[in-house]
């Protein structure tokens, strides 16, 4: 993984640019003086700043390009609710903003979907808990399969996540389907 990118291509012209990224590691900066680590998920909200989901990272590049960490960090691997940059996650395989800007990743192993409020405070939304979480020691045998409501539900190596207007879709690796959120 050496000098990950966040690339942007315009279809009708099928020019290819560097947005952000050129450095192997978790740097804040402007464009391609930032850094990232594994940038799986991307998404982008109303204001078109682009969310992307780095390992143990939530990032955020503004219109400007600049990159910022709004949640977890380079090595904050664990399982922690918390403000912005002290809060934990396993690792992050996806990312989804709804319309009030709330951000929703897919936590691959913690078996978990985290919510980031647009201040950046960082909860519990589906799957595993922080009380489960904790009560377990680490261990992460409570992902699974099971379905249920949402402090029940448990979710086997979470790839993707996607908000439309009849839920969150979830797809799984491990668990080798789709699973569907329904949202009030």
């Amino acid at each position: 993984y050496i000098g990950q990118k966040i690339r942007k291509i315009v279809v009708s012209t099928g020019v290819v640019t560097t947005i952000a990224g050129g450095h192997d590691d978790n740097y804040d900066g402007q464009g391609t003086a930032a850094g990232f680590i594994r940038p799986r998920g991307i998404c982008i909200d109303a204001q078109n700043n682009i969310y992307v989901a780095d390992e143990y990272a939530v990032r955020k590049i503004t219109t400007s390009g600049l990159v910022s960490t709004i949640a977890g960090g380079r090595t904050n691997s664990g399982f922690l609710n918390a403000q912005g940059t002290a809060a934990k996650f396993g690792t992050l395989s996806s990312i989804c903003v709804d319309a009030t800007g709330n951000l929703y990743a897919g936590d691959m192993n913690n078996g978990a979907i985290r919510k980031i409020s647009p201040t950046g405070l960082v909860t519990d939304f589906a799957g595993i808990t922080q009380s489960a979480y904790d009560n377990a020691s680490g261990d992460t045998d409570l992902v699974g399969d099971t379905d249920g409501t949402l402090t029940t539900a448990r979710f086997r190596s979470i790839a993707s996540l996607l908000i439309h207007t009849q839920g969150i879709f979830v797809s799984e690796w491990s668990g080798h389907r789709i699973r569907k959120i329904e949202l009030d």
